[in-house]
């Protein structure tokens, strides 16, 4: 969770400081023991940082509507919801939202870089090639991050 600390502590110098926007997009529903247990990992991280940020958390909820179309809501829900927002951070868990989360991050999140974990899926891994996408089994070391806007 290294990371989270070089991406919203590392600000140059002189440069007016913005409360970083973080936007969680998790797969699954939050009744899942392993949702939770990632979202309470992410929360305890963020609060050591001992600075300001907003987290907007989100559940795809894949296990329970796993189509297509549900992820078009989905995306209509998430257009209508941050239509002004910059998001300077996009953490994604598991395969489906880290798909989602690339398949929009220009669109709809301000092109915002993405860290993922809990990824096993091939598709998934096949998108990490685009630029400012990291993957992280442990959301450990992601140094070459860029920075939050300033």
């Amino acid at each position: 969770l290294l990371c989270f600390q070089f991406l919203l502590c590392a600000v140059p110098v002189g440069i007016p400081i913005q409360t970083p926007k973080i936007l969680i997009i998790h797969s699954y529903n939050p009744e899942y023991k392993w949702t939770e247990n990632q979202y309470q990992g992410i929360m305890e991280t963020l609060e050591t940082l001992g600075r300001e940020y907003f987290v907007y958390t989100e559940y795809l909820d894949w296990k329970r509507f796993p189509n297509e179309q549900h992820l078009e809501l989905m995306r209509k829900i998430f257009e209508e919801k941050y239509p002004q927002e910059h998001i300077d951070l996009i953490l994604a868990t598991d395969d489906r939202a880290a798909q989602f989360a690339m398949e929009h991050r220009k669109e709809l999140f301000s092109d915002a870089p993405i860290i993922f974990s809990g990824v096993k899926n091939g598709k998934t891994s096949s998108l990490i090639k685009l630029e400012k996408v990291r993957i992280s089994s442990r959301l450990s070391s992601c140094s070459s991050l860029p920075q939050p806007r300033a």
